[in-house]
C-alpha cells in the first residue's frame, strides 16, 4: 500500500520504485531512511548508522542510489567515530535541520555538512527522549511544519527556532502524536498514516488548502493519501523510515 501510494505520487509508474531485496540478517532493513541521505540530484551521504546492530544495511542501499544515478556519494565510514541516522535528517527545502540524537553525533553531521550545496544552511538540533528528529517533526513544505502536539515535538520545535535570530518564516501545525506527525510529502501528494484522530485529519487538510491557496508555491499539494502503517509502528517505525526520496 505504501509503494503503491509513492508510485502514484511519482507518477511515472514502477520503474519510477527501486525496491531493495530484504536482509534476513538485518530484520529492521526496512527502514532504508536511515541507511542515507539525499543531499542532491545526484549526491548522497551513505551513512553509518547509530546502531551496532543495523550496520551492515547500508551498502544493500548504496548499491540501489549507484543504479538509480546518484554516483557522488560521501561514505560515513570512512569518517572515525561518525555516525548518523538518516531519521534525523529533516530537509525543508530551504534549511537542513539534524538531530543529535543517541543515533546520530556532531561527527556524522559535520559529514552531512558536506555534501549538502553550500546555499543551504545545516543545523544541529538537540533530540531528547525521542528516538529521531523526524518522530516529531517533519516538513509539508519550505514553509509548514507537522509537530507533535507533545513535549518531546514542542522541545524540538523550540530548538528549531532558536536557531534564528529573526523570522524564520516557519509555521507549525500540531498534531495528537509522534505518528501523526511523521508524514510523506511527494510531489503534489501529502502521505500520511490511517487511524489519526479527527483533529491530525483536519490539520492535514488545512496545510494542504494552505499550499493551494498560497504565492509561491509552484507544486501545491492536490492529494491526501492514508496508508496503514500501524505494524511497523509497533517497532518504532514512521511513514517516512520506509523510503529514500530522491531530488527532482
Amino acid at each position: 500500500m505504501y509503494v503503491d501510494a509513492l508510485t502514484k505520487a511519482i507518477g511515472r509508474g514502477e520503474e519510477s520504485i527501486f525496491i531493495c531485496d530484504a536482509d534476513e540478517n538485518h530484520p529492521d532493513c526496512v527502514f532504508v531512511e536511515d541507511t542515507a541521505v539525499i543531499t542532491g540530484p545526484t549526491s548522497a551521504v551513505s551513512t553509518t548508522i547509530g546502531a551496532l546492530s543495523r550496520r551492515g544495511e547500508e551498502p544493500v542501499v548504496k548499491a540501489a542510489m549507484l543504479e538509480c544515478g546518484i554516483n557522488d556519494i560521501i561514505e560515513m565510514k570512512d569518517f572515525a567515530d561518525a555516525t548518523l541516522d538518516g531519521g534525523d535528517v529533516l530537509f525543508t527545502g530551504r534549511h537542513v535541520f539534524v538531530g543529535l540524537s543517541s543515533r546520530t553525533n556532531k561527527a556524522g553531521v559535520d559529514v552531512l555538512r558536506r555534501s549538502f550545496p553550500l546555499d543551504i544552511p545545516v543545523f544541529a538540533i538537540p533530540v531528547i527522549d525521542n528516538l529521531h528528529l523526524k518522530c516529531a517533526v517533519t516538513a509539508v513544505n519550505d514553509r509548514h511544519l507537522i509537530v507533535a502536539g507533545t513535549n518531546e515535538g514542542r522541545s524540538i520545535l523550540r530548538q528549531i527556532f532558536n536557531m534564528f535570530d529573526s523570522d524564520h518564516g516557519y509555521t507549525p501545525f500540531f498534531v495528537e502524536n509522534a505518528a501523526a506527525a511523521n508524514v510523506v510529502r511527494c510531489n503534489s501528494t501529502l502521505i500520511v498514516p490511517e487511524g489519526v484522530s479527527a483533529e491530525s485529519s483536519r490539520v492535514y487538510e488545512t496545510v494542504v488548502k494552505l499550499s493551494q491557496q498560497e504565492l509561491g508555491f509552484q507544486n501545491p499539494i492536490s492529494d491526501i493519501v492514508s496508508v496503514n502503517n500501524s505494524e511497523f509502528t509497533k517497532l518504532d517505525g514512521s511513514l517516512t523510515c520506509r523510503s529514500v526520496l530522491l531530488w527532482a
